[in-house]
Protein backbone atom coordinates (compact mmCIF):
# COMPACT_ATOMS: atom_id res chain seq x y z
CA UNK A 1 0.00 0.00 0.00
CA UNK A 2 1.31 3.44 -0.90
CA UNK A 3 0.16 7.03 -0.41
CA UNK A 4 1.57 9.11 -3.27
CA UNK A 5 2.32 12.75 -2.39
CA UNK A 6 2.18 15.19 -5.31
CA UNK A 7 4.10 18.48 -5.58
CA UNK A 8 0.90 20.52 -5.23
CA UNK A 9 0.12 18.85 -1.89
CA UNK A 10 -2.55 16.49 -3.23
CA UNK A 11 -2.34 12.77 -2.49
CA UNK A 12 -3.75 9.49 -3.75
CA UNK A 13 -3.52 5.86 -2.72
CA UNK A 14 -2.54 2.72 -4.60
CA UNK A 15 -2.50 -0.92 -3.54
CA UNK A 16 -0.60 -3.86 -5.01
CA UNK A 17 -1.29 -7.54 -4.47
CA UNK A 18 1.53 -10.07 -4.50
CA UNK A 19 1.31 -12.95 -6.92
CA UNK A 20 1.01 -16.34 -5.23
CA UNK A 21 4.68 -17.16 -5.93
CA UNK A 22 5.86 -13.76 -4.64
CA UNK A 23 7.67 -12.99 -7.88
CA UNK A 24 5.81 -9.75 -8.61
CA UNK A 25 2.83 -7.67 -7.57
CA UNK A 26 -0.08 -6.30 -9.57
CA UNK A 27 -1.89 -2.97 -9.17
CA UNK A 28 -5.37 -3.44 -7.74
CA UNK A 29 -8.32 -1.26 -8.75
CA UNK A 30 -11.09 -3.19 -7.00
CA UNK A 31 -11.17 -4.47 -3.42
CA UNK A 32 -10.36 -8.17 -2.98
CA UNK A 33 -9.72 -10.66 -0.18
CA UNK A 34 -7.07 -13.31 0.42
CA UNK A 35 -7.30 -16.38 2.66
CA UNK A 36 -4.05 -17.48 4.23
CA UNK A 37 -2.85 -19.72 7.07
CA UNK A 38 -0.99 -18.45 10.11
CA UNK A 39 0.39 -20.41 13.05
CA UNK A 40 -0.58 -19.22 16.53
CA UNK A 41 1.79 -19.19 19.52
CA UNK A 42 0.38 -22.56 20.54
CA UNK A 43 1.41 -23.96 17.16
CA UNK A 44 -2.19 -24.33 15.98
CA UNK A 45 -2.71 -23.21 12.36
CA UNK A 46 -5.69 -20.94 11.68
CA UNK A 47 -7.10 -19.47 8.47
CA UNK A 48 -7.31 -15.69 8.26
CA UNK A 49 -8.83 -13.41 5.67
CA UNK A 50 -6.95 -10.33 4.50
CA UNK A 51 -8.56 -7.42 2.67
CA UNK A 52 -6.71 -5.78 -0.20
CA UNK A 53 -8.27 -2.30 -0.39
CA UNK A 54 -9.16 -0.63 -3.65
CA UNK A 55 -7.61 2.65 -4.72
CA UNK A 56 -10.78 4.44 -3.64
CA UNK A 57 -10.71 2.73 -0.23
CA UNK A 58 -7.36 4.29 0.69
CA UNK A 59 -8.55 7.88 0.95
CA UNK A 60 -11.63 6.96 2.97
CA UNK A 61 -9.41 6.89 6.06
CA UNK A 62 -6.37 8.73 4.72
CA UNK A 63 -8.45 11.88 4.30
CA UNK A 64 -7.47 15.54 4.43
CA UNK A 65 -9.09 16.16 7.83
CA UNK A 66 -6.90 13.44 9.39
CA UNK A 67 -3.75 14.75 7.72
CA UNK A 68 -3.79 11.84 5.23
CA UNK A 69 -0.68 10.24 6.73
CA UNK A 70 -2.11 8.35 9.72
CA UNK A 71 0.57 8.00 12.35
CA UNK A 72 1.39 8.36 16.00
CA UNK A 73 0.09 11.38 17.86
CA UNK A 74 1.75 13.45 20.55
CA UNK A 75 -0.54 12.14 23.29
CA UNK A 76 0.29 8.54 22.31
CA UNK A 77 4.04 9.15 22.67
CA UNK A 78 3.85 11.20 25.87
CA UNK A 79 4.77 8.27 28.12
CA UNK A 80 7.77 6.83 29.88
CA UNK A 81 9.40 4.04 27.90
CA UNK A 82 12.14 1.59 28.83
CA UNK A 83 14.71 1.46 26.03
CA UNK A 84 16.03 -2.12 25.88
CA UNK A 85 19.44 -1.24 24.44
CA UNK A 86 20.35 1.06 27.35
CA UNK A 87 17.87 0.20 30.10
CA UNK A 88 17.05 3.91 30.42
CA UNK A 89 13.49 4.95 31.24
CA UNK A 90 12.66 8.17 29.41
CA UNK A 91 9.67 10.02 28.07
CA UNK A 92 9.37 9.15 24.38
CA UNK A 93 8.67 12.75 23.35
CA UNK A 94 11.74 13.93 25.28
CA UNK A 95 13.88 11.23 23.64
CA UNK A 96 12.71 12.20 20.14
CA UNK A 97 13.59 15.79 20.98
CA UNK A 98 17.09 14.89 22.20
CA UNK A 99 17.66 12.91 19.00
CA UNK A 100 16.73 15.93 16.90
CA UNK A 101 13.65 14.27 15.43
CA UNK A 102 11.28 16.91 16.81
CA UNK A 103 11.81 20.61 16.26
CA UNK A 104 11.50 22.71 18.25
CA UNK A 105 12.47 20.72 21.32
CA UNK A 106 9.40 19.82 23.42
CA UNK A 107 8.75 21.65 26.67
CA UNK A 108 10.25 18.87 28.73
CA UNK A 109 9.15 20.03 32.21
CA UNK A 110 5.61 20.48 30.93
CA UNK A 111 5.21 17.05 29.33
CA UNK A 112 3.82 15.47 32.50
CA UNK A 113 0.91 17.92 32.41
CA UNK A 114 0.11 17.33 28.75
CA UNK A 115 -2.62 15.02 27.45
CA UNK A 116 -1.78 11.31 27.41
CA UNK A 117 -3.53 8.41 25.73
CA UNK A 118 -3.76 5.17 27.70
CA UNK A 119 -4.04 1.60 26.47
CA UNK A 120 -7.11 -0.46 27.34
CA UNK A 121 -4.89 -2.66 29.52
CA UNK A 122 -3.52 0.30 31.53
CA UNK A 123 -5.43 0.04 34.80
CA UNK A 124 -3.74 3.20 36.14
CA UNK A 125 -6.13 5.28 34.00
CA UNK A 126 -9.93 5.48 34.30
CA UNK A 127 -11.81 3.13 31.98
CA UNK A 128 -13.56 6.07 30.31
CA UNK A 129 -10.22 7.60 29.32
CA UNK A 130 -8.88 4.27 28.06
CA UNK A 131 -11.95 3.74 25.85
CA UNK A 132 -11.76 7.31 24.54
CA UNK A 133 -8.06 6.74 23.78
CA UNK A 134 -9.00 3.65 21.80
CA UNK A 135 -11.66 5.54 19.85
CA UNK A 136 -9.15 8.28 19.13
CA UNK A 137 -6.62 5.79 17.74
CA UNK A 138 -9.04 3.68 15.72
CA UNK A 139 -11.95 5.92 14.72
CA UNK A 140 -11.06 9.60 14.81
CA UNK A 141 -9.45 9.80 11.36
CA UNK A 142 -12.99 9.51 9.91
CA UNK A 143 -15.08 10.47 12.93
CA UNK A 144 -14.17 14.15 13.18
CA UNK A 145 -15.37 17.30 11.42
CA UNK A 146 -14.51 16.97 7.74
CA UNK A 147 -13.55 13.32 8.09
CA UNK A 148 -16.51 12.03 6.14
CA UNK A 149 -18.24 10.04 8.91
CA UNK A 150 -21.21 11.61 10.69
CA UNK A 151 -22.16 11.08 14.28
CA UNK A 152 -19.40 12.03 16.71
CA UNK A 153 -15.93 13.51 17.16
CA UNK A 154 -13.50 10.76 18.19
CA UNK A 155 -10.50 12.99 18.94
CA UNK A 156 -9.22 12.52 22.48
CA UNK A 157 -8.35 16.16 23.08
CA UNK A 158 -11.99 17.16 22.68
CA UNK A 159 -13.88 17.29 26.01
CA UNK A 160 -16.23 14.32 26.38
CA UNK A 161 -19.29 16.56 26.34
CA UNK A 162 -18.21 17.94 22.95
CA UNK A 163 -17.56 14.52 21.40
CA UNK A 164 -21.31 13.84 21.09
CA UNK A 165 -20.94 10.23 22.20
CA UNK A 166 -23.06 9.82 25.32
CA UNK A 167 -26.82 9.31 24.85
CA UNK A 168 -26.59 10.77 21.34
CA UNK A 169 -29.01 9.57 18.70
CA UNK A 170 -27.67 7.52 15.78
CA UNK A 171 -27.14 9.57 12.66
CA UNK A 172 -27.16 8.36 9.08
CA UNK A 173 -28.95 5.27 7.79
CA UNK A 174 -27.79 2.79 10.44
CA UNK A 175 -30.23 1.60 13.10
CA UNK A 176 -30.12 -1.53 15.24
CA UNK A 177 -32.51 -1.20 18.21
CA UNK A 178 -35.33 1.22 19.04
CA UNK A 179 -34.06 3.89 21.39
CA UNK A 180 -30.41 3.06 20.76
CA UNK A 181 -27.65 5.63 21.16
CA UNK A 182 -24.05 5.89 20.09
CA UNK A 183 -23.13 5.12 23.72
CA UNK A 184 -25.75 4.33 26.34
CA UNK A 185 -23.98 4.36 29.74
CA UNK A 186 -24.12 0.95 31.36
CA UNK A 187 -26.01 -0.67 28.47
CA UNK A 188 -23.92 -2.19 25.68
CA UNK A 189 -27.07 -3.69 24.10
CA UNK A 190 -28.25 -0.21 23.12
CA UNK A 191 -24.81 1.27 22.36
CA UNK A 192 -24.19 1.39 18.61
CA UNK A 193 -20.42 1.84 18.90
CA UNK A 194 -20.09 -1.37 20.91
CA UNK A 195 -22.55 -3.23 18.67
CA UNK A 196 -20.73 -2.30 15.47
CA UNK A 197 -17.27 -2.99 16.92
CA UNK A 198 -18.49 -6.49 17.87
CA UNK A 199 -19.99 -7.26 14.45
CA UNK A 200 -18.58 -8.80 11.26
CA UNK A 201 -21.68 -8.15 9.16
CA UNK A 202 -21.34 -6.09 5.98
CA UNK A 203 -22.88 -2.68 6.45
CA UNK A 204 -22.73 -3.03 10.24
CA UNK A 205 -19.11 -3.65 11.27
CA UNK A 206 -16.78 -0.79 12.09
CA UNK A 207 -14.37 0.01 10.64
CA UNK A 208 -16.16 -0.96 7.41
CA UNK A 209 -13.05 -2.12 5.51
CA UNK A 210 -9.82 -4.01 6.20
CA UNK A 211 -10.98 -5.44 9.54
CA UNK A 212 -11.34 -9.22 9.59
CA UNK A 213 -11.07 -10.02 13.32
CA UNK A 214 -13.11 -8.60 16.19
CA UNK A 215 -10.94 -6.89 18.82
CA UNK A 216 -12.00 -8.97 21.81
CA UNK A 217 -10.15 -6.79 24.33
CA UNK A 218 -11.87 -3.62 23.11
CA UNK A 219 -15.32 -5.18 22.97
CA UNK A 220 -14.82 -6.63 26.46
CA UNK A 221 -13.77 -3.30 27.95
Amino acid sequence: RFIICLPDGDKYGITYRWLDDGSDAVLMNARSTINYTVRQKSGTPVTREWTVPSRADCLACHNAAAGQALGLKTHQLNHLFTYPSTGLVKNQMATLGYLGLISPLPDLPGLSARLRAHALSDSTAPLEHRVRSYIDSNCSHCHQPGGGAPGFDGRLYRPLVEQLLINEGIKGHFSFVPGGHLVTPGAVDTSAIHFRAASRLDGVEMPPIAREVIDAEAVGA
